[in-house]
């Protein structure tokens, strides 16, 4: 009967570690999915040719709309430019 105790206390710890690896797994692949899709350049840190700088809220964009790289659009309608 001891050899039956033993085996539940271990199965338990073992569903414990578990859960708790599996959370943690979880969590930090949630925290790298919205890593991802927050605020990225598209156009290689060059603010001054951004058509994307007026709404911009990176800090380069922000200190370039401060130094006056006027927020024009791109003539050709192209971030990658």
């Amino acid at each position: 009967m001891a050899n039956t105790g033993q085996q539940r206390r271990r199965f338990l710890k073992d569903l414990v570690w578990g859960t708790m690896a599996a959370g943690l797994t979880a969590f930090t692949a949630f925290l790298f999915s919205r890593r991802g899709d927050e605020h990225c350049c598209t156009n290689r840190w060059i603010c001054t040719e951004c058509s994307r700088l007026v709404d911009c809220i990176l800090p380069q964009a922000l200190s370039a709309r401060q130094h006056g790289a006027g927020g024009k659009a791109n003539v050709r309608g192209s971030d990658a430019g």
